[in-house]
């Protein structure tokens, strides 16, 4: 008979000497472990600075992952590296055996105790422990069962359909090292809890934005006419207060809350919503196309939207018959605050054009300085099918059906920039590597990490050597493109149209 795990909130909900007796009984005749959702903070040791942007880093691996879960896993199997015995006998950082080290070690020649290599195949192996599990439809939260089945292994999470007895400790102590990082500076917390609630807007106040957002919340707020960027700086705020690694309690992640039914309709095979660019890149599409499904119902679409981002379907459906209380709270919270974002120069609508001048005096820029216009091309995928898409600033390159608009527009130039509407193709995190995404970000002319070369139908970084890629050779609309070795295969050739 296995043992049954009660801890004091799953206690204080058993009620009633009979019905405790009744459910305690069935649960240990079932074999199912009981625990709670929400252990207790646990205090770990800092991440090591040289390591804290593979962190961050790695938790883009799946959408499992975010910052503060990669490095409570760390605290767990090795704290920080500083343990004399790793949990399980692995070594390094991530606390890593032989046999997961040779199936994931990331690149030719790495090392176990690099802490880089080290760290994103720990990522790599939990995304892929996560994706087992799923595909057996084992029940329960997909990273503490992967967790689990870390410590156990997977035959014996399928066999109990959920955590084992045997992993309970090893789980519990590292979700309880999660919510102790997720509350730390460097992981967006400062301070606060990451457990917030969709049911209770609360208040949030319109506190600056922060340098590094602006540019993606310009490109979400101008991906359609009805979208601004203060609504979506208001938005963001409101729902996690900039904070990338917030977490929610019904399951809404990173800067954007994203639920998982918006995440699941709007975002792209491969992207993070623990990237923050990527999460308010998936913002933006998501109130565009909402706005525009709302719009011929009669009532305020944008209002509409709002609530069926935060609250759902279901809540949204009520608030268009009837008032509802927690939906009018948030849109009124919102709209205040897009007022106030309004007034931020950096993001803000851009004023009416005056009258041009008759004035002789006013300039025209001279031809001859502009040089001759490159040409521009579509650029397909040899193995998809599909083309290069472009978003906004810092946005994921991803695959597309063609049709000929402005943002599958290439052109190639002398200087090894390759550009899409004014931006220029580069890697979003040089720090990553192999499988490390390519972006479109402000063209700088000396930025070695915008500079291609195109061969054979391959599109080479020069800085890497490595080759764009449409991500594990998939096809789906939105397939980011990703960097990996270069190698024989049709998803690393590409074709001018």
């Amino acid at each position: 008979m296995k043992r049954v795990t009660l801890k004091p909130r799953a206690r204080r909900a058993l009620v009633g000497g009979v019905a405790a007796a009744v459910i305690v009984a069935v649960a240990t005749t079932a074999g199912v472990h009981i625990a709670s959702a929400e252990p207790e903070a646990k205090e770990g040791k800092p991440v090591p600075a040289d390591a804290l942007p593979f962190v961050v880093s790695a938790a883009r691996s799946c959408s499992a992952l975010n910052p503060a879960r990669v490095a409570a896993q760390l605290m767990a199997n090795s704290e920080m590296g500083a343990a004399t015995q790793n949990v399980a006998g692995g070594e390094g950082i991530a606390g890593l055996d032989g046999d997961v080290w040779k199936r994931w070690n990331p690149w030719p020649k790495a090392e176990r105790a690099d802490p880089h290599a080290s760290i994103k195949a720990l990522a790599h192996h939990m995304c892929d422990l996560v994706g087992q599990l799923r595909q057996a439809n084992v029940s329960g939260e997909p990273w503490r069962n992967a967790l689990a089945a870390y410590r156990v292994g997977v035959p014996e999470v399928k066999r109990e359909k959920g955590i084992p007895t045997a992993a309970d400790d090893y789980v519990e102590t590292t979700a309880a090292y999660a919510l102790w990082y997720a509350q730390q500076p460097e992981f967006g917390g400062a301070g606060t809890s990451p457990k917030a609630s969709a049911s209770s807007p609360g208040t949030a106040a319109a506190k600056p934005l922060p340098d590094e957002y602006v540019a993606p919340v310009k490109a979400a707020g101008a991906k359609c006419e009805p979208v601004t960027a203060p609504i979506v700086a208001a938005y963001l705020v409101s729902v996690s207060g900039f904070n990338p690694n917030a977490l929610g309690k019904d399951g809404e992640q990173g800067i954007a809350q994203l639920r998982p039914d918006i995440r699941e309709r709007f975002a792209a095979p491969g992207e993070s919503v623990w990237d923050a660019g990527v999460s308010i890149e998936i913002l933006g599409r998501a109130m565009c196309e909402l706005h525009t499904e709302l719009t011929p119902l009669g009532s305020d679409a944008m209002n509409a939207t709002l609530v069926t981002l935060r609250f759902g379907q279901d809540t949204a459906r009520r608030a268009r018959n009837r008032v509802d209380a927690d939906a009018k709270a948030f849109t009124d919270q919102v709209r205040a605050l897009e007022a106030a974002y309004r007034k931020d120069q950096r993001i803000a609508p851009p004023a009416p054009s005056p009258s041009p001048s008759l004035s002789p005096t006013s300039p025209r820029p001279s031809p001859s300085t502009s040089g001759p216009a490159v040409p521009t091309v579509a650029v397909a995928g040899k193995q998809s099918g599909k083309c290069l898409t472009s978003g906004g600033e810092g946005s994921t390159v991803t695959v597309m059906p063609c049709k000929n608009a402005a943002e599958q527009k290439w052109a190639f130039h002398d200087d090894g920039t390759i550009r899409s509407r004014g931006l220029c193709l580069d890697l979003r995190d040089v720090s990553v590597g192999p499988t490390g995404e390519i972006a479109v970000r402000a063209c700088r002319g000396d930025s070695p990490t915008q500079e291609w070369r195109y061969e054979r139908e391959r599109i080479v970084n020069v800085r890497t050597g490595l080759c764009a890629d449409v991500k594990d050779r998939l096809s789906a609309d939105r397939t980011p493109l990703v960097l990996w070795h270069c190698v024989e295969q049709d998803n690393q050739l590409f074709h001018k149209k």
